[in-house]
């Protein structure tokens, strides 16, 4: 296992940044992990690449860089081989790719018409590789690549969708890649349904029907092939491949995911809601057969339970080592957690790996930086070294987030606001993350709105907080005094964007209904609306003030504000944007430079002629956040898609 590979830099976060990026911060949001066959690696799927852990001291080894997320990974019978597949975004097609486990070094990559890779197998004898997945055309379809000798091509295509157009299927295969299960989504006729397929011939072999007829939360495979495991938010049920019928049975009382057998095919891996990673041995025999400890099950005495992981977040995979004396279970609460089985002891965990940055800021000086994070779970609040890349705390709120809420952090890092599982905006203390108090609505009849997005804005001077909903409503509050303002009306749909002047007394907002409109705020005025631009519906419009507040970028376009807003003299329009795509905007410390984000790129230009002077690689996904370090030393930049946060020494890539 990469016996030959001695990383140049020693610092974990200086490893494959993009060109003119110092550090970056976050390894990336997690998706799948696996066991090395010899048990001495564990290999974590994320957002940015692949991390390759020591499985016994959780050192990092090294990072496997990919251009796009890293959906699922899994390890060639002899370990020589790794192989990936991503998921897609954007419309872009997924990749296959194969590292050698020796030297750490891409072996070769080849794409299908996939828009995500689900699951992968290697055949017994390892010649052969099994992709499942859904495909550019919206269907879900088994695919077998053979490469021998070097010659990797295409075998055969089975094509697995329940009905047609119908995609999201879960797909899970066997260990040696000859069996395939398709369970259907809630809301799909076929939602308490498995079917097996099987993998030489491409016929289907059963459909199996949940007794309850819930929607499938989880499938397994034994690992000898012969029993395939289900569950919904009422059972586990075991069934028997080779006669589909069902042979054991468990009520549970709340949804599990994923399921995994251990190698021996003695026990059962599964992850609940409350954080908890359980085991539960498994009873071959006669039909109907129970787990054992069916009963302590049922009571909340789990054969073997583990408690490490937060509350409210998702487990995204589970492993065992190839030894059966140790378990590992990846978390949307941003940790790896491995555990040996028989002390029931933690032996190691994993961190960094939270996604969906959605706000940061500079903590008063240039080599802090807060950053907050809203994952499937609750909202986490992180504490950057800007030196050294190092995590210096996380901390987690109270609250349950649901996946479309709202965060924001002031200019200085001193509050930040979030929004939790019931639209309540929350208030809380930027140093200590104490929880401060609750923004409620003007009047008792304008209770919490469908969320746009996640756009929400502190003014610079921390008095005032904006909020964008759905139906056009802007609404504020006067932070200081914890009391809600006049709404903003005028916009008609969703929000892109809020963002404050330096004069605090001037919020933008760039909305899906195709303007930006320049609003005057106060603690005291009505809040007149003061200027509109016309721009394209649907199309994403980021917004930025220059620092002095007199020149204003709108997506595309740079004006000069004049005495008033509504007195703006149209500068130019920004060189290379394509389809009118920039996610992120801000200016130079001078104000002569623009830095805007796009997919995978930040692009920089001259405020003056609108001239693209350079062009950077980037993160994975859109940059939506970018900001300067207080003496303007350090351009920070984000993005929600791969949760990292890039660095970059201002002085080396500024034109």
């Amino acid at each position: 296992m990469l016996k030959n590979v001695k990383p140049a830099i020693p610092n974990y976060a200086q490893w494959h940044l993009p060109k003119g990026a110092t550090v970056r911060l976050g390894k990336g949001e997690l998706n799948d992990i696996k066991f090395s066959p010899d048990g001495t690696q564990l290999a974590v799927a994320t957002s940015i690449g692949i991390w390759l852990y020591d499985a016994q001291t959780g050192k990092e080894i090294a990072l496997l860089p990919h251009p796009k997320k890293v959906n699922v990974v899994v390890f060639s019978p002899d370990g020589k081989t790794l192989a990936s597949g991503e998921a897609e975004y954007q419309g872009f097609e997924s990749a296959i790719r194969l590292w050698d486990m020796e030297t750490g070094s891409a072996l070769s990559s080849f794409i299908g018409k996939w828009h995500e890779i689900k699951a992968l197998a290697f055949t017994a004898d390892g010649t052969k590789l099994v992709i499942a997945g859904g495909t550019s055309e919206w269907r879900e379809a088994i695919s077998i690549w053979n490469f021998t000798d070097n010659n990797i091509h295409q075998e055969n295509v089975v094509d697995v969708t329940h009905n047609q157009g119908f995609p999201g299927l879960m797909l899970v295969l066997s260990a040696d890649g000859r069996f395939l299960a398709s369970a259907g989504k809630s809301g799909n006729e076929s939602a308490g349904t498995v079917e097996l397929w099987d993998i030489d011939t491409g016929h289907q072999l059963a459909a199996l029907r949940t007794l309850s007829m819930k929607p499938i939360s989880a499938v397994a495979f034994s690992p000898d092939g012969k029993t395939l495991a289900t569950a919904n938010s009422e059972q586990i049920q075991l069934w028997e491949i080779e006669t589909g019928q069902l042979t054991s049975k468990l009520k549970i009382s709340t949804r599990l995911y994923p399921l995994v057998f251990s190698p021996d095919g003695s026990r059962i891996a599964s992850g609940d809601r409350y954080g908890v990673l359980q085991l539960w041995n498994v009873r071959t025999g006669g039909p109907f057969s129970r787990l054992l400890h069916a009963w302590d099950a049922i009571v909340g005495r789990h054969t073997h339970a583990f408690w490490g992981h937060a509350e409210h977040f998702e487990f995204r995979a589970i492993a065992f080592s190839p030894d059966g004396k140790t378990v590992a279970s990846a978390n949307t609460d941003g940790t790896v957690r491995v555990w040996d089985i028989e002390t029931r002891l933690e032996k190691l965990t994993l961190t960094q790996h939270v996604g969906g940055v959605r706000a940061f800021a500079f903590s008063g000086t240039d080599t802090t930086l807060t950053s907050i994070s809203l994952n499937l779970g609750a909202t986490t609040v992180s504490v950057w070294n800007t030196d050294t890349g190092k995590e210096i705390s996380t901390e987690m709120t109270d609250e349950e987030y649901n996946g479309n809420a709202a965060a924001a952090i002031s200019l200085d890092g001193n509050l930040f606001a979030t929004e939790s599982i019931n639209r309540a905006i929350r208030l809380w203390d930027g140093t200590t993350k104490r929880f401060l108090s609750v923004l409620k609505a003007r009047n008792a009849s304008d209770g919490p709105k469908e969320p746009a997005e996640w756009k929400i804005a502190f003014s610079p001077n921390n008095r005032l907080l904006a909020r964008g909903y759905s139906d056009g409503t802007i609404k504020l509050w006067d932070v200081t005094n914890r009391r809600a303002l006049p709404h903003l009306q005028g916009h008609t749909d969703r929000f892109h964007r809020l963002v404050f002047a330096p004069d605090n007394r001037t919020l933008a907002s760039a909305n899906a209904d195709g303007t930006v409109r320049l609003w005057e705020v106060s603690l005291s005025t009505t809040n007149p609306e003061l200027a509109t631009f016309e721009g394209e519906k649907n199309r994403r419009m980021a917004l930025a003030f220059s620092p002095d507040g007199k020149t204003f970028a709108n997506g595309t376009n740079i004006f000069r504000l004049g005495d008033t807003n509504d007195n703006y003299v149209h500068l130019n329009r920004l060189q290379g944007v394509k389809f009118n795509l920039i996610a992120g905007l801000t200016f130079s410390p001078d104000g002569h430079i623009l830095i805007g984000g796009e997919f995978g790129k930040i692009k920089i230009w001259n405020v003056s002629t609108g001239a693209l002077l350079s062009t950077l690689t980037a993160h994975v996904g859109w940059v939506e956040e970018l900001i300067f370090s207080p003496d303007g030393t350090i351009l920070a930049s984000s993005s929600e898609y791969d949760g990292t946060i890039l660095l970059w020494d201002w002085q080396k890539i500024a034109p």
